[in-house]
C-alpha cells in the first residue's frame, strides 16, 4: 500500500504540527506536501525488531528510536519517520517536546520496491543534510541486501555493501557489529511488489 499525498502542496510547517495529533497513522511533511504512511509488510517489521533488539541492548550512550519518532530534516524543509535512529550524546527535540528529534546519529531504512528509490536516493541526501548524522543503514527486505554509509567528511562517506548472512555489519557510529544472519533471522522475505 502505497503513502496517501493530501491534496495541498502548499501546507506551511505549522499547519502540519496542526494536523499532527488528529490522525492515528502517521504523517510526514515534505515541503509542503504532507503525505500519510502506508502500513508495512512482515518482513519489513520482523528485520526491524531484529535490528532494534539487537542494537538497543548494546548501544551504551545512545538512545534508540523506532519508527514513531518523527525526524526534522530543516535543509529540505521536510518531517519524516526513519524505520529506527539512534541519538547519541542525549537526544534533543524540536520545541524540546519529544515528538520531532533534531539530532539523530544513526539512521536505518528498511526497503522494499516502492519505497526502495527514495530510500536509495532521495532520503540519502536529506539524512546527510542533518549535522549529527554519521550513518545510515538502508536493509532490503525483498532479498539479504544491507547498505551502509558513514560519514568521513561533508561530502565523503564510506560504504559497506553486504548480501550474505555470513557477512557482519560493522556500525561505527554505535561501536556495534550484526551479523545479516541476525538481522534476517526468522524473516520471510517480501516479494518486490510488497508496498511498505
Amino acid at each position: 500500500m502505497e503513502a496517501k499525498i493530501f491534496e495541498r502542496n502548499d501546507y506551511t510547517e505549522e499547519e502540519y504540527f496542526e494536523l499532527f495529533d488528529q490522525f492515528e497513522r502517521k504523517i510526514e511533511y515534505h515541503n509542503g506536501q504532507i503525505e500519510m504512511m502506508a502500513g508495512a509488510s512482515s518482513a519489513h517489521n520482523d528485520i526491524a525488531v531484529n535490528l532494534l533488539l539487537a542494537l538497543a541492548r548494546n548501544s551504551k550512550n545512545c538512545k534508540p528510536h523506532n519508527s514513531d519518532q518523527a525526524v526534522s530534516i530543516p535543509l529540505f524543509k521536510r518531517y519524516v519517520y526513519p524505520d529506527l535512529s539512534f541519538s547519541c550524546g542525549g537526544p534533543e527535540y524540536k520545541d524540546g517536546k519529544g515528538i520531532v528529534l533534531l539530532n539523530p546519529t544513526l539512521v536505518v531504512e528498511v526497503v522494499s520496491g516502492s519505497s526502495d528509490l527514495r530510500d536509495r536516493k532521495d532520503k540519502f541526501e536529506w539524512y546527510f543534510s542533518i549535522p549529527s548524522v554519521q550513518e545510515y543503514i538502508i536493509v532490503d527486505s525483498t532479498k539479504i541486501d544491507v547498505k551502509s554509509y558513514l560519514r568521513k567528511s561533508k561530502k565523503d562517506w564510506a560504504m559497506q555493501s553486504l548480501w550474505s548472512e555470513e557477512q557482519v555489519l560493522i556500525i561505527s557510529s554505535l561501536g556495534e557489529e550484526i551479523s545479516l544472519k541476525e538481522i534476517y533471522n526468522d524473516v520471510v522475505l517480501a516479494s518486490a511488489e510488497e508496498d511498505i
